[in-house]
């Protein structure tokens, strides 16, 4: 079995050192991003056809530098949307990933497929891009496959007890400064992206 690159227990040391205080400055460094999360989320609840989908893209251009450069419905087949919106477990959420095309867009953005799913469901789809996946020492261009977004959804699924109460903080600052509630995925997604915007 290939080992999973992104392994959370290969970082955890670094995350009880670094991932509060690296949170903590980013909840003041990216304050409009963090505060316009809720509405990303308002619009992935609401995206049910190739409309709605492109609406959802639109939102997340705004997180990153390209965008899938193809029809939404060409990445997502029918029922992928209610499939992944219903998912409430890892199984599921693979179960989802599994049945995209596993060339995915035409540019390669499985960045891109991951924030259109986090907005769809965020208890389930972590976001992935190049920050978070510096933080494994994972080179961008090996995000252009399917794989790397399952394996990274696998970890993000399975953290090792040692970092929970790090995840709680990250969760609960963010709850102070925002006033929403962020899922144990976000929240570990957050720690990752900020321990990044160290370097």
């Amino acid at each position: 079995m290939k080992k999973n690159k992104f392994d959370l227990s290969n970082i955890a040391d670094r995350i009880l050192i670094e991932g509060t205080p690296a949170v903590e400055r980013t909840i003041h460094r990216e304050a409009y991003y963090l505060n316009a999360y809720p509405a990303l989320l308002s619009l992935g609840d609401s995206a049910e056809d190739d409309l709605g989908l492109w609406a959802l893209e639109l939102a997340v251009y705004g997180w990153l530098p390209t965008i899938i450069q193809v029809r939404p419905s060409a990445v997502f087949a029918t029922g992928t949307v209610a499939n992944a919106r219903g998912a409430r477990s890892l199984t599921e959420a693979l179960s989802v990933l599994e049945g995209l095309a596993e060339r995915g867009p035409a540019d390669h953005s499985w960045i891109a497929v991951s924030k259109i799913l986090h907005a769809i469901n965020p208890r389930v789809f972590p976001i992935l891009d190049r920050r978070v996946a510096s933080a494994f020492g994972c080179a961008p261009w090996s995000l252009r496959k399917r794989q790397a977004l399952i394996d990274f959804t696998v970890s993000m699924h399975n953290p090792p007890d040692t970092i929970l109460p790090v995840i709680a903080d990250a969760k609960e600052r963010g709850r102070r400064a925002f006033g929403y509630r962020m899922t144990d995925i976000r929240a570990l997604e957050l720690i990752l992206f900020a321990m990044d915007q160290q370097t």
